[in-house]
């Protein structure tokens, strides 16, 4: 174990493309939309409206498959405006429907890794998205037995941290955060002044892309396994 981290009490998880996969199945249905599209547009500007759009509804409606429903509606209502209609709300909602019952898998070592931290720290599933998606993946999990409360948080902020904190009874120097989006999971809590891991997934969401703090609070690792090394 890592002596700095003998203070701490709680660790935060983001579930999301840390503990188990996500990012993958947005891909799939980013491939699908475009290929439907491809009547009416080019592969790369179906793509190109979807994201604007969907970064536009971000801030009023979060985020989650619901959501790219309304960015996938309003990009082909731009692209084909004259066949925009009931059939082709039908078709992108059925490519949400797979996305939003997606079946479950765990990354590598993450369900291990989660258990044994359990047997040391109060576990937190600290995440965003849609309530009821996040929580559809929760139960798949089988890891209830282990965690002591799940967030599903509006933003990720640090004001939603702070939040989370203080929902816990804790202080900030006395929790990490493992996260793979370093403006969701490690920017909001080193600024509050808490700890972060960032373990990188393979792809990284373009909304999520900013530069790592600078700080002797953030380790970077390359597997979650190497949390039990850190921590246990």
């Amino acid at each position: 174990m890592d002596p700095r981290f003998s203070h701490l009490t709680h660790i935060f998880l983001d579930a999301d493309d840390t503990l188990w996969e996500n990012d993958i199945y947005f891909r799939k249905a980013e491939d699908e939309f475009a290929e439907y599209m491809s009547v009416y547009t080019s592969d790369a500007e179906a793509r190109r409206l979807l994201a604007e759009k969907q970064e536009d509804n971000i801030p009023t409606y979060g985020y989650g498959s619901k959501t790219y429903l309304l960015g996938m509606l309003d990009a082909a209502a731009v692209i084909a405006p004259e066949h925009f209609g009931p059939q082709m709300y039908r078709d992108i909602k059925a490519i949400i429907t797979r996305l939003a019952t997606h079946r479950f898998d765990w990354l590598e070592d993450a369900e291990q890794t989660v258990r044994l931290l359990a047997r040391r720290y109060s576990i937190v599933i600290a995440t965003k998205g849609e309530l009821s998606e996040q929580m559809r993946k929760f139960r798949l999990s089988g890891i209830a037995d282990c965690v002591t409360a799940i967030e599903v948080m509006e933003k990720k902020s640090e004001e939603d941290y702070r939040n989370l904190a203080v929902k816990m009874g804790i202080e900030p120097e006395n929790f990490l955060m493992v996260g793979n989006a370093v403006r969701s999971d490690i920017a909001p809590v080193i600024a509050m002044g808490g700890w972060a891991v960032h373990i990188p997934y393979a792809v990284t969401w373009v909304h999520e892309i900013m530069d790592m703090p600078d700080s002797e609070r953030v380790i970077e690792l390359t597997h979650i396994s190497q949390l039990q090394d850190l921590l246990l």
